[in-house]
């Protein structure tokens, strides 16, 4: 397009070939009373016309701007009827700028075709995250409140099925999805929260002022507090439901006690509009049952936060590890004799799984806080009936007594408990979290919060940067290429923490070593096998010994062994060929992880085939007790091993997932939170619950006493008091 078509070489492609051009080119004027046409340029070169040809068939265009050089062109000083012929016979230029405008218009086609088709995917992205958060709520709904029926195979058409497979995070495509769905739920709820705090600063306002009688007038007042009230239930109607389906349920939780507080308080506003003079002086309980719900609100929120920092290690493409409980007696036993004095011990491991399913099904299943409750609140509202009427009759104050029935209902109900829950699982996760673990909920605390021990693998212990390679001494003329591939060959087809040592040495070329024949780890001494034809022995003296391998001498090995460093021989057809010297690290974390798993009284069992890893060296660099550390014998490690066989390739989508990344740590960290989880929660409950109590007393002493009541702003003050009680607590255990 940039060639220009005034040039000599131009007009010799258009002219006929019986056509010459002139030897100079002569700029002209067109003349106005003549047919021809001319539009050119200064430059622009006279072209004769043809003298056997009619004048008034003859045009000639020479492009000026780069929009007229796109246009037809017809060949210059050749008849227009005769251009027509040859186009039918050859192509032309003509024909090039059509295909490139052809071509142009296409892309633009199919780039608006493109814009159209993502514009698509986007709202149908959309409504099927709708659909997904909308499934949740119904299929949780149900499952509550046992109303849900298996329908017949005939009525159940396609879609459902494919509506029923979206439900959940089934496969790491709707990672994105699942997350910014989260995320808007996330913060939706934080501006609910945050509305119901607000709704509540006014609530309080309003009762101040009412008492300072700023406001004068009782029934603006009982309208406004109803109101108010009303507001803030409707902003918070997702708790209040899940309260009333675990009602319906026949279970009592803390969004059930919150639920019975607003209940409870709004009826009691309303029956004021028919004795009004007694607000005076007894005063209104929505700010109270106001306080409840901005409480419970707070820890949604913390739930909310919790699952979306859960669902960022779920989402993560990466191998994840499922702990199992060892259910079999015989096989607890072989493994975990050394971890109990008396009776069956209770063990757990770790198995590697593809794809951690039923994630968020499992996360926004809903268990009560604590059974105490199903008990707890219908005697509290027995006895606060009781006392209510005792009052009515000692004070003859009917409407009195009813204030105190609704204030000492109010006041016991442990409205306060959803938020101390939440925050003990929020410290728990984060804590697991930040380890390489992970906690779902309630049930994986009381699956596995009362281990005796848990199976671990050397390597878990001491990962690939964990195990140094410090020096390399070689013995009777042996090559140190020969011998760390003799090594490797072995100690990578065994794994362990050596393997990443030899990995990084050969730089995991791994294709470069010789297969290995009957592998053999003998305990507590190392690892012996057939390399290249030839006897292959890694371990420690006592291995080499045990074959008739001379070793050097222990005064030699002094030398080497300096700064808690250790041996590991090598020798190759009967002779000794090499001597390694590692060193066996920790990370801080480490040990301050598993020092927590112990005081959980739990502990650890060692698989290992490095005759290195013993107790004493697993006590010395993680700073550990002896008496919560086990090398598996021989029997339990192929009793563990076989567990590991046996375990499904997915998890059980029926059992409770607690998960971490493989990593000792990870699977310390995830076990330690469920141990002080079991521990802290039931405290909690009983502090909560007896704050509730000790509420109900006091305000039926001051009642009987001094024949007063307490106002609402003391009642709410108290209920602040709880919730802080509350979240104090938990850390007892260290959570």
């Amino acid at each position: 397009m940039d060639k220009q078509f005034h040039t000599d070489e131009l007009l010799a492609e258009f002219l006929p070939k019986d056509v010459e051009l002139p030897p100079k080119a002569v700029p002209v004027a067109p003349a106005e009373d003549e047919d021809m046409k001319v539009i050119a340029e200064e430059d622009t070169m006279e072209i004769p016309a043809i003298a056997d040809e009619d004048e008034d068939d003859v045009k000639i265009f020479t492009p000026v701007t780069k929009e007229q050089a796109t246009k037809a062109m017809p060949a210059v000083g050749v008849p227009l009827a005769e251009v027509e012929e040859e186009e039918q016979d050859e192509p032309s230029d003509q024909l090039c700028f059509d295909e490139w405008d052809e071509a142009a218009e296409k892309e633009e086609r199919e780039r608006r075709e493109k814009e159209e088709h993502e514009a698509e995917m986007e709202e149908t992205l959309k409504n099927r995250r709708r659909e997904k958060i909308r499934a949740f709520d119904d299929d949780r709904r149900l499952k509550l409140t046992g109303e849900e029926e298996a329908a017949p195979m005939e009525d159940i058409v396609e879609e459902e099925f494919e509506e029923e497979y979206v439900e959940d995070f089934c496969t790491y495509e709707d990672a994105d999805a699942v997350a910014t769905e989260l995320r808007f739920r996330r913060a939706r709820h934080r501006i609910g929260t945050m509305a119901t705090a607000g709704i509540e600063a006014m609530l309080l306002l309003n009762v101040l002022c009412f008492m300072l009688g700023i406001f004068h007038d009782p029934l603006v007042y009982i309208v406004d507090s109803l109101l108010i009230l009303g507001v803030m239930m409707v902003l918070n109607r997702s708790l209040l439901q899940d309260g009333w389906d675990d009602f319906k349920a026949g279970e009592f939780s803390g969004d059930s006690s919150v639920l019975l507080c607003c209940a409870v308080a709004a009826a009691h506003t309303a029956v004021q509009l028919f004795h009004i003079d007694t607000v005076i002086s007894n005063g209104l309980l929505p700010a109270l049952a106001g306080a409840g719900l901005t409480v419970a609100a707070m820890g949604k929120q913390l739930q909310l936060r919790r699952l979306c920092a859960n669902f960022a290690f779920v989402a993560q493409e990466k191998e994840k590890f499922v702990a199992h409980r060892v259910d079999d007696e015989q096989t607890a036993m072989e493994i975990g004799r050394a971890a109990v004095a008396l009776g069956q011990p209770e063990l757990a491991y770790f198995s590697s799984v593809p794809f951690l399913h039923r994630f968020l099904d499992r996360s926004y299943s809903r268990r009560t806080e604590t059974p105490l409750l199903k008990v707890f609140v219908p005697a509290v509202a027995i006895v606060a009936a009781v006392v209510a009427v005792a009052y009515g009759f000692a004070a003859k104050q009917p409407w009195q007594a009813l204030y105190l029935f609704a204030l000492t209902f109010c006041v016991a109900l442990p409205t306060t408990l959803p938020l101390s829950f939440a925050e003990a699982f929020w410290r728990g996760s984060r804590y697991a979290l930040n380890n390489g673990g992970m906690v779902i909920g309630r049930e994986e605390t009381e699956e596995f919060g009362d281990l005796n021990a848990v199976c671990v693998d050397a390597a878990d212990l001491f990962p690939e940067d964990s195990v140094l390679l410090a020096g390399i001494k070689t013995f009777a003329g042996t090559r140190i290429d020969e011998a760390i591939l003799d090594a490797a060959a072995v100690v990578i087809a065994a794994g362990g923490p050596l393997e990443g040592v030899f990995r990084r040495v050969i730089q995991d070329k791994v294709d470069i070593l010789q297969d290995v024949d009957t592998l053999v780890y003998e305990q507590e001494m190392g690892l012996s096998g057939w390399v290249g034809g030839r006897r292959v022995l890694v371990g420690n003296r006592r291995l080499l010994e045990n074959h008739g391998v001379d070793v050097p001498s222990r005064d030699y090995e002094m030398r080497y062994t300096r700064a808690g460093r250790k041996l590991v021989y090598l020798s190759t057809a009967g002779e000794l060929s090499a001597m390694f010297v590692v060193t066996y690290i920790a990370d801080a974390s480490a040990k301050r992880v598993l020092r927590a798993l112990c005081r959980e009284d739990v502990t650890l069992l060692v698989r290992t085939c490095d005759p290195n890893v013993t107790e004493d060296l697993l006590c010395e660099t993680f700073d550990l007790s002896d008496y919560y550390v086990e090398i598996l014998g021989s029997a339990g490690r192929r009793a563990y091993e076989q567990l590991l066989k046996d375990t499904a390739a997915e998890d059980d989508e029926d059992a409770p997932a607690l998960a971490c990344d493989g990593t000792a740590v990870g699977k310390a960290a995830a076990l330690t939170v469920c141990g002080r989880l079991r521990g802290a929660l039931p405290l909690t409950a009983f502090a909560v619950l007896g704050m509730g109590l000790l509420g109900f007393v006091l305000t039926t002493l001051l009642a009987f006493s001094t024949h007063t009541l307490p106002s609402t702003l003391t009642a709410v003050l108290y209920v602040a008091i709880t919730a802080v009680v509350g979240l104090l607590i938990p850390k007892v255990k260290r959570i």
